[in-house]
């Protein structure tokens, strides 16, 4: 038996409206969710802060791939930024016997805000990095302005930015190990933000991580954990 189903006038109306109705209700849902997700920042900016890190490496890996170096530059400073701004919490927090930390840190605010070049000197003060990686750094944040602020009144050519991104990768991955034994001391003595569940990246841990990373990449998407055969950690698949 075949249906044919007759097109009317009242029934392309409905079907207008129920469109029109779907769109709002879903433009209503990616404000509201973007909202929320301003508020969450404000009363709780560690969790903003740390989703970051997974965000900014899968961009880094997009754009390395991709061969837009500029993109990378961004990226790595900003990463390195942040893991200083990281290790001068863990060391307070370590002299301190405490888990506080000062949020101008980690949050930017109309109010209060520390520098990047404030930051480096602070992490330089307190030990967490020593006076040779500082020096390399001010060196690179140096051909990082050429690139971005001064590349139309400059010597400065593209092609340069591959080896600076490849010193950023370096120094950033010696800051990681430096975070890394900071960490494991927090651990040691009991003291701080950092537990030992912390440091085992098992596959509930990874399924979390990777929803929090979409919402600093692009909120508005839904994201569905698709789980995989393997023994491998899932991926996320953007519906």
């Amino acid at each position: 038996m075949v249906f044919v189903e007759i097109i009317t006038d009242d029934l392309k109306k409905r079907a207008s409206t129920l469109k029109e109705n779907v769109e709002k209700i879903h433009n209503l849902y990616k404000e509201n969710k973007r909202k929320i997700i301003e508020e969450e920042i404000r009363e709780d900016p560690l969790r903003n802060f740390m989703r970051t890190f997974a965000a900014t490496s899968i961009l880094l890996d997009k754009s390395e791939k991709n061969e837009d170096f500029l993109e990378s530059l961004l990226l790595h400073t900003s990463r390195i930024d942040a893991q200083l701004r990281l290790g001068v919490i863990l060391k307070h927090q370590i002299i301190n016997r405490n888990s506080t930390y000062h949020t101008e840190l980690i949050y930017q605010s109309s109010e209060s805000y520390i520098s990047e070049s404030k930051v480096c000197g602070i992490a330089l003060r307190e030990k967490v990095i020593s006076e040779d990686l500082a020096g390399r750094l001010n060196t690179l944040y140096g051909k990082r302005n050429r690139a971005v602020h001064r590349f139309f009144i400059s010597n400065f050519e593209y092609f340069e930015l591959r080896a600076i991104n490849k010193e950023l990768e370096e120094v950033s991955d010696e800051i990681g190990r430096i975070l890394h034994e900071l960490e494991l001391e927090q651990v040691k003595l009991g003291v701080g933000m950092t537990k030992e569940k912390n440091l085992v990246l098992d596959e509930k841990t990874w399924k979390e991580i990777q929803k929090e990373l979409h919402l600093k990449i692009d909120s508005r998407k839904t994201v569905v954990l698709i789980p995989k055969r393997s023994k491998l950690l899932p991926e996320v698949s953007d519906r």
